[in-house]
């Protein structure tokens, strides 16, 4: 199971197309799209969380991915170096991060 975590069921253009790109990129795997209001308690310990796409960057969405649990970050902006101190913070975490700009990309291999 994919556990996408974002600004997803609002109504919102860019987020809604996410959503179709996600069912687009994995077809034969199941999904689910969770925001600040989803109860995450009866995901499946094997899920991996997908923080994105999207301006995601923050504990409100980060929140949503159990403490415990690695994730991967996707088709993200980072809005300055809060942000991408933020991600560089979370390292450890991480399992992977897709950006949308070269920049950001530059910015966070410069933080290791």
């Amino acid at each position: 199971m994919l556990v996408f975590v974002g600004w997803y069921g609002r109504g919102n253009c860019g987020d809604e197309a996410f959503k179709d790109v996600h069912e687009l990129l994995f077809p034969a795997h199941e999904k689910i799209w969770v925001d600040d209001r989803a109860d995450v308690s009866s995901v499946p310990k094997s899920a991996v969380y997908v923080l994105g796409g999207g301006d995601v960057v923050s504990d409100f969405y980060v929140r949503k991915i159990p403490p415990d649990r690695k994730f991967f970050m996707y088709g993200l902006g980072l809005a300055g170096l809060e942000q991408r101190d933020y991600v560089a913070s979370m390292r450890d975490r991480l399992l992977g991060v897709w950006v949308r700009n070269p920049q950001d990309a530059a910015a966070l291999a410069d933080l290791g």
